[in-house]
């Protein structure tokens, strides 16, 4: 089992509940992959936060009607602590075997009035 890449693909605030997604010139390379870990770090919560990443697959990439939930990476958890950051992990062992050209991850916060700081890293195997 190869890996393909391994490394930090989001980093930044979000706030509300509209998802925020990974950058379009990774969707190619994630899509590489058939197997998926994923790591997340967030901190400095305001309101009531939760937290949910999903794997979303696309034969095309480009419009928002086209993209289709692989796999739910993490269900929706609180990360509403202000003691510590709030570490989460999630995977897809490839058992569900569908997708497109494009791959990418989608973080969506729910919750009152939710915010934090999410910092994302995944890791993408081949069978290879």
């Amino acid at each position: 089992m190869a890996i393909v890449f391994s490394e930090k693909v989001f980093e930044g605030a979000i706030t509300g509940t509209t998802p925020v997604y990974t950058q379009p010139d990774l969707y190619r390379r994630i899509a590489q992959g058939e197997k998926f870990f994923v790591q997340v770090r967030s901190s400095q919560p305001t309101g009531t936060p939760s937290l949910k990443v999903d794997l979303e697959h696309s034969n095309e990439g480009v419009a928002i009607a086209a993209w289709f939930i692989k796999q739910t990476l993490i269900a929706p958890i609180s990360v509403a602590s202000t003691a510590a950051p709030t570490y989460l992990v999630g995977f897809d062992l490839g058992a569900a075997v569908i997708g497109g050209s494009f791959m990418r991850l989608a973080m969506t916060l729910s919750g009152a009035t939710p915010g934090c700081y999410v910092e994302v890293w995944l890791t993408v195997r081949s069978n290879d």
